[in-house]
């Protein structure tokens, strides 16, 4: 297997960060190995990496956690991140601006979400999930919602005069433009 950052040779995530005594957690892997993968389940107990805290603490939970082996199935995925500027990012007038991002929304709340926030322009998911271009007090904002627990790929180019926001749902390939 190659080092792929795109598609890692084996990632996994849990459906949820934490569970209370009794309740349920289910992990989400996808692996693009022919044969069986092994797993184990530790409770986190402290995840302080500074040496002069508690440091990490893990506990075994294996007890919790049965079976240890799971058949190797490829799931897609469409990677999403963070970035951060070396510098700040000037707005100018005469100058275009371009951004892309990869989601996966969980939630729907009453307050817009952050995607993106750049020298006063903030992209963000307002409270019905549509993709909402924010700057000076005003709002753009596309018309359809997105699709909670679907990846999507949204974009915002602002230009002298011109704004345009896209939303691609993965799963479907559909694209708005607005």
């Amino acid at each position: 297997m190659s080092a792929d950052t795109a598609n890692p040779p084996l990632l996994g995530y849990s459906d949820v960060m934490s569970v209370c005594p009794g309740g349920t957690i289910a992990f989400k892997v996808s692996s693009a190995a022919s044969a069986p993968f092994s797993a184990r389940l530790l409770r986190s107990i402290s995840a302080d990496p500074n040496p002069a805290g508690p440091g990490i603490i893990e506990e075994d939970a294996s007890k919790y956690f049965a079976p240890s082996s799971f058949p190797s199935q490829h799931q897609p995925f469409y990677p999403g991140s963070y970035g951060r500027a070396a510098e700040a990012v000037a707005l100018s007038a005469r100058r275009e601006l371009r951004f892309q991002a990869t989601l996966f929304p969980t939630r729907a709340c009453a307050h817009p979400q952050t995607i993106l926030s750049v020298g006063g322009l903030d992209l963000a998911l307002d409270g019905t999930l549509r993709l909402a271009l924010r700057r000076d007090g005003e709002t753009i904002a596309t018309g359809p919602q997105l699709k909670l627990r679907e990846w999507a790929q949204v974009a915002a180019s602002i230009a002298p005069g011109e704004i345009t926001l896209s939303c691609t749902q993965l799963s479907t390939g559909k694209t708005f433009f607005y």
